[in-house]
């Protein structure tokens, strides 16, 4: 009798079943994804992660928010406060002109016969207007940043005229404000004259020519400090250009 034919019978060896191989409910997948952050890195959804370097530009762009919103904020209430000082002793020395400018003693009056007034109304005015705008923003503060800058006008290109147009006013007004001086034909410069010390005991308790003069040398300082504020205004612009390059690199490797 002849055996049975190879062709007939498996020739690839089976795996022995009471060893369990073939039984164990755990079957592990592998994923496509290889090292995290690697240039062949992919998601759950098997498309490639966002460039790592975004997360660090997200932090830089907080950061430079939260610097700009507070040097802001900083600035204008320096300015607001020093514009105020300025609105309160310029007020009081035009406020004195107005109120003795009629009296007479010895046949002449306190002041200058041309008093020049242009100076001083110029800066009491500017003074009073950079108040209340401040007072504006700051009011706005309490609803947003949003409103406040928009109140402001500091937004792009505009904000940047604002800023700078502000503080060349600022500084022309404390300049002319100083040369108004020299003529002694301002009150200021009327004041601190010679001339004033000579007449001031005919206008005792009418007209104190020394307080006066020291208000007028407070105003132009306070003029000063308020045009170095701009200065900072104007500086801190440069911080939000480059918050505007961050924002605009983030959003160029979101979209790639």
């Amino acid at each position: 009798m002849s055996g049975p034919s190879y062709n007939t019978v498996p020739q690839t060896p089976t795996t022995p079943t009471f060893m369990g191989y073939n039984d164990s409910p755990i079957k592990q997948e592998y994923s496509l994804s290889v090292i995290p952050q690697s240039p062949l890195h992919f998601g759950e959804n098997g498309t490639e992660n966002q460039s790592p370097i975004i997360p660090i530009l997200s932090e830089q762009d907080i950061k430079l928010k939260s610097r700009i919103r507070y040097l802001r904020l900083l600035t204008r209430l320096a300015g607001t406060a020093i514009a105020l000082g300025t609105v309160s002793q310029e007020g009081q020395t035009i406020y004195t002109f107005l109120t003795t400018r009629d009296t007479t003693r010895g046949g002449r009056g306190p002041w200058a016969k041309q008093t020049e007034l242009w100076s001083s109304i110029m800066m009491f005015a500017l003074s009073l207007i950079t108040a209340l705008l401040g007072f504006g923003i700051i009011i706005a503060y309490l609803f947003s940043i949003k409103a406040a800058n928009t109140v402001a006008g500091i937004q792009g290109g505009i904000g940047m005229a604002v800023d700078i147009t502000h503080l060349i006013i600022w500084v022309a007004v404390a300049i002319a404000y100083r040369v108004a001086k020299a003529g002694a034909m301002d009150l200021w410069g009327w004041a601190c004259s010679s001339t004033a010390k000579e007449i001031q005991p005919d206008f005792e308790g009418i007209v104190n020519f020394k307080n006066i003069c020291n208000r007028g040398q407070k105003t132009w300082v306070l003029s000063i400090a308020n045009a170095i504020v701009n200065v900072i205004a104007v500086g801190i612009l440069v911080l939000v250009f480059k918050r505007s390059k961050t924002k605009k690199e983030i959003k160029r490797l979101t979209m790639t």
